[in-house]
């Protein structure tokens, strides 16, 4: 999984650090100085809950105090980063060979914390990772991975193939990486009409309403609130 993070860090032009800790850690941000940081973790589930010991700490308050106490205050210190308490986001890449619906739901807990930093949390197995990297057939791996991801949209909803649900966590999980359309409209079409089948009347509006007015590198918050998006969402 390294490997293909490191290879979007690279072509999206963002400078990396790797960060001397406990687990592989990078601290990166975009060469042109938008002001976006992003701290990426690497472990497994198991040395989570190493690190976590016999506390009752529920992994949400974990993460805030690791981001905080352990990345910020002593390894982020020497970076001049302008604006970093507002607009860091940590991203856990976690090991995750079994998955239950009780880890997921505390994983989620985890992203649902909005405290000291945005966060994601991308959990994989290495058998998922494996196959998605033997599709992988240049080293324009942003582009590969967009043309992966519409040749095989009819596996949007297929259980099994659960490389595919890895390449779209790839593409939720990581604010960097981004949707690039490509020459192929019927494919596109598909995908559309893939996920329109899974909304309500309320959902497809939302949808529509961010593919017509969101362009790349807006601040997602801004525009939320500016499309009264937040209102629409809590109605629901």
């Amino acid at each position: 999984m390294d490997e293909i993070i490191k290879e979007i860090l690279i072509e999206n032009k963002m400078v990396f650090h790797e960060i001397q800790y406990d687990y592989k850690m990078y601290f990166t941000f975009f060469e042109d100085g938008k002001e976006d940081y992003y701290v990426l973790l690497f472990m497994s589930y198991e040395e989570l809950k190493i690190l976590n010991g016999d506390s009752e700490f529920k992994f949400e308050f974990l993460i805030n105090a690791v981001v905080e106490e352990d990345i910020r205050k002593k390894h982020l210190k020497e970076f001049d980063a302008v604006n970093l308490d507002y607009n860091l986001s940590f991203i856990l890449i976690l090991n995750l060979e079994e998955e239950t619906d009780l880890i997921l739901k505390e994983l989620h807990k985890i992203e649902e914390n909005y405290r000291i930093a945005k966060k994601y949390i991308l959990p994989y197995n290495k058998e998922d990772v494996n196959n998605l990297k033997q599709k992988i057939k240049s080293r324009n791996a942003i582009v590969e991975l967009n043309k992966i991801a519409i040749k095989n949209s009819s596996l949007l909803n297929n259980k099994k193939e659960t490389w595919y649900k890895l390449l779209m966590s790839l593409f939720i999980k990581l604010p960097f990486l981004n949707y690039i359309p490509l020459n192929d409209n019927q494919q596109l079409k598909n995908i559309k009409n893939e996920i329109n089948s899974e909304l309500n009347d309320s959902e497809k509006i939302f949808v529509e309403t961010i593919l017509s007015n969101f362009y790349q590198n807006q601040d997602i918050e801004d525009f939320l609130l500016t499309n009264n998006l937040f209102e629409n969402e809590s109605r629901e």
